[in-house]
């Protein structure tokens, strides 16, 4: 169980930090991020990847806790 918990909050993690990059990042003054159309839909992507795998990762867990008690 613990396993599914530490995933589901790693995934999070991670699709924060890229949505950071997505949207706040481009737009700091001390070091402007400039991505093209293309790295901008694969960031949206991989945002997309780590949210599905989150949620199944905290279904998962919500299973296992289910099973358990």
């Amino acid at each position: 169980m613990g396993n599914f918990a530490d995933a589901a909050l790693a995934y999070s993690k991670a699709a924060i930090m890229l949505y950071f990059l997505l949207v706040e990042a481009i737009i700091l003054p001390s070091a402007p991020l400039i991505l093209d159309h293309s790295d901008k839909q694969r960031i949206r992507n991989y945002i997309e990847i780590l949210v599905t795998r989150q949620k199944l990762c905290a279904a998962q867990k919500l299973e296992s806790n289910q099973a358990q008690g």
